[in-house]
């Protein structure tokens, strides 16, 4: 899913939490008006909804303020609120620490850059068409790059459970589409 997509879609999803808001506000005068004229006892049963009114605009109010956090920080990059950016954080703040395969396979890339021809790169993409873009990092992190496991989930930030799910769903993906492709080639 494209950002701009999504983004689209958190803005219908705020659309629709204020139309439901105008709303519940609306039950409230409502209600309101009724009480004043009510008696004793329908006046409390009005108060009793008013007060679960309230908390319904309560959560909703809680809902556009986060959909509202959410759009800012996806149109603009950056957290909103942070009055510094990360480029003028500390040398601390700004280090990242890399194991030292990741240098090792990336000084081994530029000795041995492979030129991939047209025909090469539709095949492979005929073999990649359906795979995920999270089976499709962590492939190329496991696969192309060396990376282990544990090294993948920390760089991806989820656990190494679903990142042996992902390789093992790309590698068998991969597996059949060869065939697929080994069998067209044939006829």
């Amino acid at each position: 899913m494209s950002m701009r997509r999504l983004i689209l879609e958190y803005k219908q999803s705020l659309r629709l939490v204020r139309k439901q808001k105008e709303k519940v506000k609306a039950d409230i005068n409502k209600l309101e008006k009724q009480a004043k004229k009510a008696g004793l006892f329908k006046k409390e049963q009005i108060k009793q909804q008013i007060a679960v009114l309230e908390r319904d605009k309560k959560l909703l109010s809680d809902m556009e303020g986060e959909l509202l956090y959410a759009i800012e920080w996806m149109t603009t990059a950056r957290r909103p609120g942070n009055r510094r950016g990360a480029e003028r954080l500390s040398i601390e703040q700004r280090t990242v620490t890399l194991p030292d395969s990741f240098f090792n396979n990336i000084a081994y890339a530029e000795q041995e850059e492979i030129e991939i021809d047209e025909e090469k790169q539709k095949i492979l993409e005929e073999i990649t068409w359906d795979l995920t873009e999270r089976e499709k990092d962590v492939f190329s992190l496991a696969k192309g790059e060396g990376f282990t496991i544990e090294y993948i989930s920390q760089l991806l930030g989820i656990s190494s459970g679903n990142v042996k799910k992902a390789l093992y769903r790309a590698e068998k993906k991969i597996e059949k589409n060869i065939k697929n492709f080994i069998e067209n080639e044939k006829k």
